[in-house]
């Protein structure tokens, strides 16, 4: 039976470089396209499926923005939510479409997403949803300000973003690596990043007229 004494267990900061050094040295290119964000929610209340889905609540009509393969919208279906989803990546919008009532195929960085929104959608919604999708756009607050006009009186923008400043993304930074991956805080898509003080006021409310 093998003994194992302190020394000989790794500390945190070990075990961290070892796992960033074997993704840096990993010849597996980075994921392309909206499906790769696909995940099996956990049985965890931290996580960011189980958080989103708490937020928006049930029997809402839900606007989601990056609907992704629409595995957040198969969620909050299952709380009696009515979901349209909104998604650049066909492949992604293909499945989504066998989830959600409707699937508008735009890009969020293509203002015209308003238009063809406007054009295809029928009334407004209680909320609109934006997982992780802000980081990913040349100009969030342009968006932002559009969604504004698909909400009811009252309704919400719920929205979740990576935090930068995560305590795994600093000891990272302090061991020199900044290295981008297919998903997570560093994801190759990234065009902004935000950090909890940036993000922590995002919600919007459209007043009561």
């Amino acid at each position: 039976m093998a003994v194992i004494t302190k020394s000989s267990v790794p500390t945190l900061v070990e075990k961290f470089a070892r796992f960033q050094s074997l993704a840096a040295t990993s010849d597996q290119p980075l994921a392309q396209g909206s499906c790769r964000y696909e995940t099996a929610p956990l049985n965890d209340r931290f996580d960011r499926a189980h958080l989103l889905q708490k937020y928006v609540g049930d029997n809402h009509r839900v606007l989601e923005l990056g609907c992704s393969t629409g595995y957040i919208s198969r969620l909050l279906k299952e709380r009696g939510c009515r979901v349209v989803g909104v998604e650049c990546d066909r492949d992604a919008a293909r499945l989504a479409a066998n989830i959600c009532d409707e699937v508008v195929v735009a890009d969020l960085n293509n203002m015209a997403w308003i238009k063809t929104a406007t054009a295809q959608l029928q009334g407004r919604f209680d909320v609109v949803l934006m997982g992780d999708v802000l980081e990913h756009l040349v100009h969030p607050e342009e968006v932002l300000r559009g969604v504004r006009q698909f909400l009811l009186p009252g309704g919400a923008a719920i929205i979740s973003l990576p935090n930068i400043v995560h305590w795994t993304q600093r000891l990272q930074n302090s061991l020199g690596r900044f290295d981008y991956q297919s998903t997570g805080l560093l994801d190759h898509t990234h065009l902004r990043f935000f950090t909890v003080r940036v993000g922590f006021d995002c919600e919007l409310r459209v007043p009561s007229r």
